[in-house]
C-alpha cells in the first residue's frame, strides 16, 4: 500500500495527499472506494470483461490409475533407492532424483532412460505406447470425444520428452498439431504441443 500510495502521490499529488487516509482500507466499502480512486489512472481489465463470448472456466481434476507397467517401474524406482530414502542426514539430491523419476513415470514410463522398446511395427508400437501409461489412455479417450465435438486442445508438459511422445501419438492418430515454444526434436526445451 505504501508503494502504491507513493506512486499515485507522485502522479497526482493533489488527489493522493495523505498516506493514512489512503491506507485505511480494512473493509470492502473502502476497497471499492480505492478502486474508484485508482480507476482513472490505472487500466485494470479482467478477461471476462473484455472477451464476453468466453464460456466460464471449468476445472475438473481426474484421478488416473497407473498402468501395470507404471506400477512395476514405480516399485523398482522406490526399492532401488530404499536405502537412500530411509537414511537420515543423507544428501538431498538423491531424494530429488527419485522424486523426478517418479514424476516422469507418472506421465509415461518411456520417459525413463532405456525403457522405451524398439518396435518396428507402427501399430504395435502405438499399442505399447498407450498401454504403458494411464494418463495417455485417458487422453486417448478424451481426444476422440473432443475431436468429434470440434474442439481444439492445448497440451502442456514440463518435459520435452513427453512432448515428443505426444507428437508420436498425434502422428499415429493423424491429428493436426502445432508445437508452440519448442525447438527441434532432441532439444531439452519444454513447451506446449
Amino acid at each position: 500500500m505504501d508503494e502504491l500510495f507513493m506512486l499515485m502521490h507522485f502522479l497526482v499529488a493533489g488527489k493522493f495527499g495523505s498516506l493514512e487516509e489512503f491506507k485505511d482500507i480494512n473493509q470492502e466499502v473502502q476497497i471499492s472506494r480505492l478502486h474508484k480512486m485508482l480507476a482513472p489512472h490505472l487500466l485494470r481489465r479482467v478477461k471476462k470483461d473484455v472477451m464476453k463470448e468466453l464460456p466460464p472456466k471449468k476445472e475438473l481434476i481426474l484421478r488416473v490409475e497407473l498402468s501395470s507397467k507404471q506400477k512395476e517401474y514405480d516399485k523398482a524406482i522406490l526399492t532401488c533407492n530404499y536405502q537412500i530414502l530411509t537414511r537420515h542426514g543423507g544428501p538431498q539430491i538423491s531424494l530429488i532424483n527419485v522424486v523426478m523419476e517418479l514424476r516422469k513415470l507418472c506421465c509415461q514410463p518411456y520417459m525413463l532412460e532405456g525403457v522405451e522398446p524398439d518396435i518396428e511395427d507402427t501399430q504395435e508400437s502405438f499399442k505399447q505406447l498407450l498401454e504403458s501409461s494411464g494418463k495417455l489412455q485417458l487422453l486417448d479417450k478424451m481426444m476422440v470425444k473432443l475431436k468429434e465435438q470440434g474442439h481444439k486442445v492445448l497440451i502442456y508438459s514440463q518435459f520435452r520428452h513427453m512432448l515428443d511422445l505426444l507428437e508420436d501419438y498425434c502422428s499415429y492418430k493423424r491429428c493436426q498439431r502445432c508445437a508452440l515454444g519448442q525447438k527441434a526434436r532432441g532439444d531439452s526445451h519444454s513447451g506446449a504441443a
